[in-house]
């Protein structure tokens, strides 16, 4: 094989250096879309922190203002009946935990869908926290179905109804009273 010639070389040479611009803007291109795209990636996880902490934070403060509000209504129960438990009439008590429990679940609602949002914004290929969730939720549908059916039973037994759908509102005393065994129906 003969060398090059001068020629080939000055050609060789241009094609080099075009190889080397061309290399050299597409890293540069390249570069700038990976920068563009971690910015984005970052704006959206830290928009997404700041209102997962915000809820979190207003999750807490419903929290502790139903805790308050349970104990000064369990207070004034208290000072109305005395310290005579004989005639405490706990159907209130039971009626007031039983509205706590449906906002313990409105608020672990709330935090889990709140955490949903947050994972939501992480990228694609994180699958470990997406596949915790999925657990997570399942969980916490195991859960809410649970003390749902415990909430039933105990709402029927005391003679407390809802007054709204899903069992989630107002619960009221059922004022149907039966009669005595002793007086005679008409």
């Amino acid at each position: 094989m003969r060398p090059p010639t001068k020629r080939q070389k000055v050609k060789i040479s241009k094609r080099l250096a075009i190889a080397t611009i061309a290399i050299a803007a597409l890293t540069y291109v390249f570069r700038e879309i990976v920068r563009e795209d971690i910015k984005e990636l970052h704006d959206s996880l830290a928009s997404a922190e700041a209102q997962f902490r915000n809820q979190g934070a207003q999750s807490a403060v419903s929290t502790e203002f139903l805790q308050i509000r349970e104990e000064i209504e369990n207070l004034e129960l208290q000072k109305a009946t005395g310290q005579n438990k004989s005639k405490r009439d706990y159907s209130t008590l039971i009626a007031q935990n039983i509205l706590a429990t449906r906002q313990a679940q409105a608020n672990l609602n709330a935090d889990f869908d709140s955490l949903s949002h947050l994972i939501d914004k992480f990228p694609a290929r994180i699958r470990d926290a997406r596949e915790f969730r999925d657990k997570l939720k399942e969980q916490i549908d195991l859960n809410e179905k649970q003390v749902n059916e415990v909430l039933q039973r105990k709402s029927n037994r005391n003679g407390l109804e809802v007054e709204s759908s899903k069992g989630r509102g107002v619960w009221k005393r059922n004022e149907e009273k039966k009669a005595a065994p002793f007086q005679k129906k008409l």
